[in-house]
């Protein structure tokens, strides 16, 4: 999950991606909690409250940032290309390119394709006939 490494196929995309999104929103929600409840908006907790905020959403970035890249990968992209999710309209086409398009079939430079629980069946059907 925290991994740069390899590929991940659009369940897992869709998965972590949502995942990574509740964790990076929850985190921004506790640190504003945490502002009205105790210091009601002072202008000098700001600093305190970043930290809090940065803290809190990391992991929820980390895990985005880590399939985004992974599912790159399965596509047959560089992970370079997440850095087009920073563009408004052009990010939201990515997202959606990367949620749709199927991986590569065979073995790409990072790695094996991901085998799905369907193709596992097959296989296993072949064996046991």
């Amino acid at each position: 999950m925290f991994t740069f490494q390899g590929r991940s196929n659009r369940l897992t995309f869709l998965g972590l991606s949502l995942l990574g999104a509740l964790l990076a929103c929850a985190g921004f929600g506790v640190a504003a909690a945490i502002d009205y409840q105790f210091w009601r908006g002072a202008e000098e907790n700001r600093v305190v409250l970043g930290l809090i905020t940065l803290s809190l959403m990391t992991p929820g970035l980390w895990i985005w940032l880590a399939v985004g890249v992974r599912r790159c990968h399965d596509i047959g992209w560089s992970g370079a290309w997440l850095v087009l999710r920073a563009l408004p309209l052009v990010g939201f086409i990515q997202f959606l390119w990367m949620l749709f398009a199927p991986g590569e079939k065979h073995e790409n430079r990072f790695g094996p394709p991901i085998e799905t629980a369907s193709s596992n069946a097959v296989a296993q059907e072949r064996i046991t006939t």
